[in-house]
């Protein structure tokens, strides 16, 4: 009795379980399953970065909104500045008094003979006083007389005159210091505008 009994030590193949048609089933719906979930995951995270480019570029949209819109509420208040100032000064330059006009007019109705040392005027009282001075009380009265014909000045008053009587010795140096003085106050209608 001899017989042979073979011993293999080698590893042999295993027979590998066939699934069954169940088990492929199962399968197929876990892989599926998976992928669904993985390609919706990754459509969350396209749709996520994809949202929060477009909000950052809103938000820049908006801030240089913002820079235009400052810049227009500064062009509309500038505007309205110079709306003002079109329509303001023209009208306040009407009201406004020219005073060479005066000048004018006291040239016009003054004597030669008589001499303007100030011109005063108070805008709170719309007074005007001029002072100065003539060769004798003659020419003062003429003066008086003569600024009284205009009938741009009203209330016009003699406030103050002064007559000096000199000895003759003093009148051989200056004789302007000599000469008649006078202080006349009106109202002049161009302050009036």
């Amino acid at each position: 009795m001899n017989e042979i009994v073979d011993i293999n030590l080698l590893p042999s193949k295993a027979r590998r379980k066939r699934l069954s048609r169940e088990g492929k089933q199962i399968l197929f719906i876990g892989i599926t399953v998976v992928l669904l979930l993985v390609g919706i995951y990754a459509s969350n995270v396209y749709t996520k970065i994809q949202r929060t480019n477009y909000l950052d570029s809103v938000n820049t949209q908006i801030d240089a909104l913002k820079n235009v819109q400052k810049i227009l509420d500064e062009r509309a208040a500038l505007s309205s500045n110079l709306l003002y100032y079109e329509t303001t000064i023209p009208s306040l330059t009407g009201q406004q008094a020219v005073w060479n006009d005066l000048i004018n007019e006291i040239a016009l109705f003054m004597p030669k003979d008589a001499v303007l040392n100030l011109i005063e005027v108070d805008r709170k009282t719309n007074l005007v006083k001029i002072t100065g001075h003539a060769v004798d009380f003659q020419k003062l009265a003429w003066t008086f007389n003569a600024l009284s014909q205009n009938e741009n000045f009203m209330q016009l008053t003699l406030e103050d005159y002064s007559i000096p009587f000199p000895k003759e010795s003093e009148l051989a140096g200056n004789k302007e210091k000599w000469y008649p003085t006078f202080t006349i106050s009106f109202q002049w209608k161009g302050m009036m505008k």
